[in-house]
């Protein structure tokens, strides 16, 4: 993966650019390189993954001169596009993906994005015309950030570089105390946001227009599959092989990573996987070694003990973009990996939002049936354990989903932010109308779904995969959103996910004669590491418990509310 970088303002100099590109060079730590046009400058800090040559050196400038591109992400199906392009009479001089993007937008325009198979964010600078064009893959899973006004713009791959020219937005709190995360396209800053996934934006005179050319809710409204072919999940994976770099897998021991290790070996029989586990403390590893011992797997494992979260815990917050409460294991994984010399890595994220793997899909009927009755629950008198709750007084059904989803209810948020409860609900509310507009016409179940892709994958486990991969230098690849897949999955009946007694039964069924069944009959978990004993031992749950006794009664609080109180602190 890369950095990019656009900034376009009266009196920018090289010093002020190069300062700001260089916050991004963990990101692409092969190569640095900007161009110049007048008061505005495009930059990239390259990681090779594809054409190690200087030939795949960006911001790439067309055969024309008249378009620049910064791009950061990896096209799965650039050479069947390259075919293409190459018949309409387009030249060539490198294998990269990126001059396959800027030859087929100057062929098709914004029509391109439609066509490509693959994660990006893009940046494209029509001199001519003095226009900026942008995109970011269908899932969202290369983030891009901008900021426009009549003064400035600027294109980023991180915030950071946003921090000396934007202010805070307080209100950025409410979001990420409710969700663990800031959710798109809000960000920690005032003005500053997030494209969102299957879009591109066009700029003109300091004014950006926005367009679709991926539309997620038209997916559930299409005729519904009974079940999908076995073969689409390994031709992602085998599409995704595709590196001059070195690739492996993370393997967690959970049905989904051994999935796609499973597929990876079948077609790379050298490929390494990457396991973390843990001193003294449960883990995984009697999964992960019944697939390693059954195709003789590379495996690669590091045993993390409370030293090492003492000693990469300060590292891990320093490299946090924006706050969020999870992604310490993509960090410590994603460093386990670089330590083996690979470029590339596997992550099985998007799984349980296709195949519908998470416990909340089973709890809608018990969930929409209190929300009838919001009004006349006593929000204030239920037990703690209950007290998310309260999130079903929002108007819509977001309120089901955060009930279920929420780290702290709005009640708590009062009291940690000294704000109203009913600005809270008014602030969360326009933020639903905002965000998850032309939904209305889905079945429930299919909005859990949308709000699972949109929110907490797209929101977290995306995002902390680039931000903690990217740590590293890492590029996190994710096989189950390949775009015919993706499609393929969204389009199975709802009901068909949810029948039988296990979570993704869809999925496991393709795969049961190649995965041990102590891996696929285990009871749903995710990769979780033991932040409960690290936090205690540590003194952070000493130290966040004294300082809001006098608001909250966090003694038996779950180890999420008091790392998340810890990131508050250490974040804003």
């Amino acid at each position: 993966m890369c950095g990019i970088l656009l900034h376009k303002s009266k009196g920018l100099t090289d010093d002020h650019f190069i300062r700001s590109l260089k916050m991004l060079v963990h990101r692409g730590p092969d190569g640095v390189d900007y161009k110049n046009y007048g008061k505005l400058y495009i930059g990239h800090t390259r990681l090779s993954i594809i054409d190690l040559s200087e030939d795949g050196k960006q911001p790439m400038i067309s055969n024309c001169k008249n378009y620049t591109l910064s791009y950061n992400g990896e096209i799965y199906n650039f050479q069947y596009l390259k075919k293409d392009l190459i018949s309409k009479g387009h030249l060539f001089y490198s294998n990269t993906d990126s001059e396959v993007i800027l030859n087929g937008f100057i062929e098709y325009g914004n029509n391109f994005f439609e066509k490509l198979n693959g994660i990006f964010s893009i940046i494209i600078y029509d001199i001519k015309l003095d226009k900026i064009t942008l995109a970011r893959d269908s899932f969202g899973v290369k983030p891009l950030y901008y900021f426009v006004n009549e003064d400035q713009i600027i294109i980023s791959s991180e915030i950071k570089v946003f921090n000396d020219y934007c202010e805070d937005d307080p209100n950025s709190k409410i979001l990420f105390l409710s969700h663990g995360y800031i959710p798109s396209p809000n960000t920690t800053l005032k003005n500053v946001f997030s494209l969102m996934p299957g879009n591109y934006a066009e700029i003109e005179e300091n004014k950006i227009s926005f367009f679709k050319f991926f539309d997620l809710k038209t997916l559930f409204n299409q005729k519904n599959n009974k079940k999908m072919s076995k073969q689409l999940v390994m031709s992602a994976v085998n599409n995704q092989l595709l590196s001059d770099a070195k690739i492996g897998c993370f393997l967690s021991g959970g049905i989904d990573s051994s999935i796609l290790s499973f597929c990876a070996n079948t077609f790379l029989k050298e490929i390494e996987t990457y396991s973390i586990n843990f001193k003294n403390l449960e883990d995984e590893r009697i999964f992960q070694k019944e697939l390693i011992k059954k195709y003789k797997l590379i495996n690669k494992e590091k045993i993390i003990g409370y030293l090492d979260f003492k000693n990469y815990s300060k590292k891990f917050i320093n490299h946090m973009d924006m706050p969020t409460i999870d992604g310490f294991n993509t960090f410590l994984v994603s460093h386990l990996a670089k330590e083996n010399n690979a470029k590339v890595a596997f992550s099985g994220v998007g799984s349980d939002e296709l195949f519908f793997g998470y416990p909340t899909f089973k709890k809608l009927g018990l969930l929409k049936f209190l929300k009838n009755f919001s009004k006349l629950i006593p929000f204030s008198l239920i037990p703690n354990k209950y007290k998310k709750l309260d999130y079903l007084m929002l108007d819509s059904e977001y309120g089901i989903y955060m009930s279920h989803r929420a780290v702290f209810s709005i009640s708590e948020i009062s009291k940690i932010l000294k704000v109203k409860v009913s600005d809270i609900l008014s602030f969360l509310n326009k933020y639903d109308m905002q965000s998850n507009q032309n939904i209305p016409e889905l079945s429930l179940i299919q909005k859990i779904a949308f709000y699972e892709i949109t929110k907490y994958m797209e929101g977290q486990l995306l995002k902390d995969a680039d931000v903690y991969g990217m740590a590293n230098s890492i590029e996190i690849r994710v096989p189950y959103l390949d775009i015919n897949l993706a499609k393929a999955a969204l389009q199975i009946d709802s009901k068909l996910k949810l029948k039988g007694k296990q979570n993704k039964e869809a999925l496991i069924k393709m795969f049961k004669e190649n995965i041990p069944e102590k891996i696929y009959n285990r009871k749903k978990k995710g990769f979780e590491l033991p932040y409960h004993h690290w936090i205690s031992k540590s003194g952070i749950r000493n130290e966040i418990t004294s300082f809001y006794c006098e608001k909250l009664n966090l003694n038996k609080a779950h180890w999420s509310k008091i790392w998340a109180l810890h990131i508050l602190k250490n974040k804003y």
